[in-house]
């Protein structure tokens, strides 16, 4: 499915959609933990997102994300259910991040 009611191209597998508020400094972390991520995990789909953007605010939508706490971090299975989530300011490293995306893909 892959979230079809967004503009984003899905690939197989389950995917990582890492959130911000929008402000600068957050998106430039979630660009970089995308960036580890995207090194431990080369399989997998993994998107950086505004939540002022149309994608982004859809997502936070369908999930009910909580609005005062970015960024968020989301590891979506291929039906579009929830696998893992995190958010806030304790997010774990992304090595740990790894592991979880490969158990889901592995289930």
């Amino acid at each position: 499915m892959g979230l079809d009611f967004t503009s984003i191209k899905d690939r197989h597998g389950a995917a990582v959609y890492i959130i911000h508020s929008g402000n600068v400094l957050e998106q430039r972390a979630a660009e970089r933990l995308a960036a580890d991520l995207a090194k431990r995990a080369p399989k997998h789909q993994i998107e950086v997102l505004s939540a002022k953007s149309k994608d982004g605010e859809s997502i936070v939508a369908f999930y009910s994300l909580n609005r005062m706490s970015f960024p968020h971090v989301l590891v979506v299975r291929d039906d579009d259910q929830l696998a893992h989530h995190w958010y806030g300011q304790s997010l774990p490293t992304a090595e740990q991040m790894a592991f979880s995306l490969q158990r889901v893909t592995e289930s």
